[in-house]
């Protein structure tokens, strides 16, 4: 059975990087695995869309709703990176 691996960055300062660092790994696991699902909760600039629009989603956490959508596509065990 194969693992589907999940990859969080976080932080609870602004402007320290996560936004590169997000790109970063992104881009290494697309040439590495050629594909990968990334999910961006920021709506501030620069956002990780603006880089990779292909790949990346946008999630709406701010209701209970939201949260319960992004944690369902984040759960899926089918081998993509997240």
């Amino acid at each position: 059975m194969s693992s589907t691996p999940v990859y969080i960055i976080c932080s609870p300062r602004p402007q320290v990087g996560k936004t590169l660092i997000a790109r970063l790994l992104a881009e290494f696991l697309l040439l590495k695995n050629g594909d990968v699902v990334c999910y961006d909760i920021n709506l501030k600039e620069p956002s990780l869309l603006d880089y990779l629009p292909r790949i990346t989603e946008t999630a709406d956490v701010i209701d209970t709703y939201g949260k319960m959508q992004l944690m369902d596509r984040v759960i899926v065990n089918d081998g993509i990176a997240r």
